[in-house]
């Protein structure tokens, strides 16, 4: 098909959407008087991507020029389902290893089909939220990394070998559920210590690597890495913390925990190793399910249900695309980073080629009162090691470290405006590590990536 058929025929679809009538006034127009206007403008990387495209009457479509038309107050004749695509989004993690691989190297599918294929998917994962009563929204907490250093990321480690029982996940859920904090919202992933790395010192590397990173609360004699069970909590208050360990150090098998707030060799590991279970949201626990005919199915047994919350199940690929936490590691797949800004922008050309920039007045802004030793962002710039208080090495240091991670949190503004986050270890003056989340602009169209904040 050449470019002109292809020209009437996107013109085409776009007057379907309101069956020839203007999506702002309301008056009827034939198809060589309908404009197919841009709702996200070219100036704001707006593309001519057809769910970007509204059908205006000449007149509307003067009077929008470059502005963004409010959805519900300006398009009161576009059906329901074409506004969603053009609402405010925010996917707070993507995990594109199983679904979406598989699906656009089947179908042959193109950055904007992708892009189409994601943006059905989450609108289908909200509806099946929705439909029992959970918002998506109020997941965020168990989907991104937790910065605040009052709340830890903790793997609980449990010695299988000492549990009489085969169903040593059951045993152990059955004596951490009752402790968990009914208000708090964390991802819950487990899985058996196994080795893939199946070399002949492996056994030795995992072992020395599990000795050097546990809080040990009880013995355990090594007897091979597969014997020890790990349960990763995403997010937990140190307090909570001290309480769930001096209630499971009561039991031999459990072996202890480890703090993986920071970076680490094992947290790249296990990173690689555990699955997620499901999602704690206050009372609510959230699980895949890969039989959609049963509903709300509580796929492991384990007593969540018996200690007074309600288990909800949703579609497994939905769960697995959507609602899966993704534990930092700086192994991370960049085709998992082209996928996840290819699920805010339909054309998406190559992850290598992103550097970002920070402005000269950003910088002004964001190390103002670092002099003054304040707290704010000036505070953040003050701690850290002097080589990074100046804006050519924070940069470099920032892109050194951009690829290190998976990005979180990626949305567009009510003004067409493509952000992103990522944490990234920026080192302190005592010579530590201070986990730093950085937000950043894209501009895709220009190739460009600048600092919005940091936290």
């Amino acid at each position: 098909m050449n470019t002109r058929k292809k020209k009437e025929l996107l013109k085409s679809r776009v007057y379907d959407k309101t069956n020839g009538k203007c999506a702002k006034c309301g008056k009827t127009i034939g198809m060589k008087n309908t404009i197919s206007a841009y709702y996200i403008p070219k100036s704001k990387d707006g593309t001519n991507n057809y769910a970007n495209l509204i059908p205006l009457c000449k007149r509307c479509a003067r009077l929008k020029k470059s502005r963004i038309l409010d959805i519900e107050k300006c398009l009161r004749y576009l059906p329901d389902n074409y506004k969603e695509f053009l609402k405010p989004n925010t996917v707070y993690s993507l995990n594109s290893y199983d679904f979406i691989h598989l699906v656009k190297d089947y179908f042959g599918l193109n950055d904007e089909k992708v892009y189409e294929m994601i943006f059905s998917q989450l609108a289908y994962c909200n509806n099946l939220l929705n439909s029992k009563g959970i918002n998506y929204q109020d997941l965020k907490k168990a989907l991104i990394p937790t910065k605040s250093s009052n709340d830890r990321e903790i793997a609980f480690w449990f010695d299988s070998n000492k549990i009489s029982s085969g169903m040593y996940g059951y045993e152990v859920f059955s004596r951490l559920i009752p402790l968990l904090d009914k208000k708090s919202t964390f991802s819950g992933l487990m899985g058996d210590y196994i080795d893939i790395l199946k070399k002949d010192k492996s056994q030795s590397f995992l072992k020395q690597m599990l000795i050097q990173n546990i809080n040990e609360c009880n013995k355990s004699d090594w007897l091979g890495s597969s014997q020890y069970y790990v349960i990763y909590v995403s997010n937990i208050t140190k307090n909570r913390l001290v309480d769930i360990v001096n209630e499971l150090k009561k039991y031999e098998y459990f072996y202890g925990y480890t703090d993986l707030y920071s970076g680490s060799v094992l947290k790249d590991y296990l990173s690689a190793i555990l699955v997620n279970g499901f999602i704690k949201s206050k009372n609510r626990i959230i699980m895949p399910n890969p039989d959609e005919e049963i509903s709300n199915l509580n796929i492991y047994g384990y007593p969540f249900e018996e200690n007074d919350y309600s288990v909800y199940s949703i579609n497994a690929d939905c769960f697995n695309m959507f609602l899966s936490y993704k534990i930092e590691t700086k192994y991370v797949d960049k085709n998992d980073l082209s996928f996840s800004l290819n699920a805010i922008y339909p054309k998406f050309e190559n992850v290598n080629s992103l550097a970002v920039e920070i402005p000269i007045d950003k910088w002004n802004y964001i190390s103002r009162d670092a002099m003054a030793g304040k707290k704010g962002k000036g505070g953040i710039i003050s701690s850290l090691d002097e080589e990074l208080r100046n804006r050519s090495s924070f940069t470099q240091c920032v892109n050194q470290n951009l690829y290190r991670n998976y990005f979180y949190n990626l949305r567009r503004n009510k003004y067409g405006i493509l952000l992103f986050n990522t944490c990234i270890p920026l080192k302190m003056v005592d010579g530590s590590y201070r986990k730093t989340l950085i937000a950043l602009k894209f501009f895709p169209k220009q190739n460009r990536l600048v600092l919005e904040t940091i936290t």
